[in-house]
């Protein structure tokens, strides 16, 4: 199995995040609604997400994307 880790020894990249993480990056906070708003956005499929081991993570190249398209 893959742990957290592994999953953020990548290429920063390739890298993927926790929704908290996600949360951080967009939000600047990590409380729990922010996060609680990311998982929704998840699983709306506003944002694209890897399943691991019961849990999603986000590839910092969508967060990129995210970022990008709310400065246009």
């Amino acid at each position: 199995t893959q742990t957290r880790e592994t999953l953020t020894m990548t290429s920063p990249s390739n890298r993927l995040l926790s929704p908290r993480e996600v949360a951080l990056e967009i939000f600047g906070s990590a409380t729990r609604p922010k996060v609680q708003r990311v998982r929704m956005l998840i699983q709306r499929g506003d944002i694209e997400a890897k399943k691991l081991g019961g849990m999603y993570y986000v590839p910092k190249t969508e967060i990129d994307r995210l970022l990008s398209a709310e400065k246009n």
